[in-house]
């Protein structure tokens, strides 16, 4: 298990035998909303804490005579409970906010341009039309990010990684590096575009990321790690169409982010994803786009509904 340094555990041990002193809960609060680590450690410590005061149980080995209490006496019991009360009352709030984590701020982006979010330095959100994304602006918290929906772009250069929310069964951690990432009710998609990250699926399976390579996940469906040839992810932030020699899978993603649709490559013309386009999309209209994709693949792209189109074989 993790231990912190002696000052921290003193300092911790200390708030767990006086939580009502409000400067010791400052300086508690502030080590947990800083790192996970801690904040795990505390709450371990406040729960062991709890259960063994919820298992003293008194069990007399003899009936015992009641004994006349003095009125002095009792008051004095009586203020031990409520003290004691308290103590508890103040130790099951710091556990359940503890488990909670730090609360998160939400941010739609309703522009018709990108929104870079600051947060604390040199941290920062850029944010594609139409997305959102909750987060604490110091990055405290377990998560400190949450990917609501659409493009986002994140720069990270911290001393302990940072944990982003991709969807209920995945993360990511980090220290340092850039990363585009791509939510829909379609797919979750991260690229790397500097440094390094891990991505966790349901607290077991893990994915390393390094620059030039993603994952990605359809609803309902395991993770697919892979390397990128290009950065068209990011068209939506660069506003470059122009791909040579690229997959259309990543031509795609261009597109998508780009013009915020969805063109989908389906299960049953899978074989489509690694077909390698040369070709210049930059300021076409989506229906240009939509036009142009016909005639390079020369196959159909049917519009399943606004937003959302699929290109198939036949």
């Amino acid at each position: 298990m993790y231990q912190p340094e002696p000052g921290i555990i003193e300092l911790i041990s200390q708030f767990i035998e006086s939580p009502h002193d409000p400067a010791l809960r400052e300086r508690v609060d502030e080590l947990c909303a800083a790192d996970p680590d801690i904040a795990a450690y505390t709450e371990s410590r406040l729960l062991d804490w709890l259960q063994k005061g919820s298992a003293v149980v008194a069990v007399p080995t003899a009936p015992v005579a009641p004994v006349a209490q003095s009125a002095t006496e009792s008051k004095q019991k009586l203020v031990w409970a409520a003290v004691l009360t308290a103590v508890i009352a103040v130790g099951l709030a710091i556990y359940f906010m503890l488990r909670t984590g730090t609360q998160l701020q939400v941010y739609r982006n309703t522009g018709k341009q990108c929104v870079t979010i600051p947060l604390i330095k040199p941290n920062s959100i850029t944010l594609n039309k139409g997305a959102t994304v909750s987060y604490n602006d110091k990055l405290k918290g377990n998560p400190a990010v949450k990917m609501l929906g659409g493009d986002m772009y994140i720069e990270v250069d911290r001393p302990r990684p940072l944990t982003i929310q991709l969807d209920e069964q995945t993360v990511m951690l980090t220290k340092k590096g850039a990363f585009n990432i791509h939510k829909s009710a379609g797919i979750i998609q991260v690229v790397t575009i500097k440094g390094s990250a891990t991505v966790i699926q349901d607290e077991v399976k893990e994915w390393p990321l390094k620059p030039k390579m993603q994952v990605k996940r359809q609803p309902h469906q395991q993770i697919i790690q892979s390397s990128v040839k290009s950065l068209s992810a990011l068209a939506w932030k660069t506003g470059v169409l122009n791909f040579k020699d690229i997959p259309l899978s990543e031509v795609l993603d261009g597109i998508n982010s780009y013009h915020n649709v969805d063109i989908i490559i389906p299960p049953s013309a899978s074989r489509l994803n690694k077909r390698m386009i040369t070709a210049d999309f930059t300021g076409l209209s989506l229906t240009e786009v939509i036009n142009h994709l016909r005639k390079i693949l020369k196959l159909p792209v049917v519009k399943e509904r606004p937003g959302k189109f699929y290109i198939t074989l036949k």
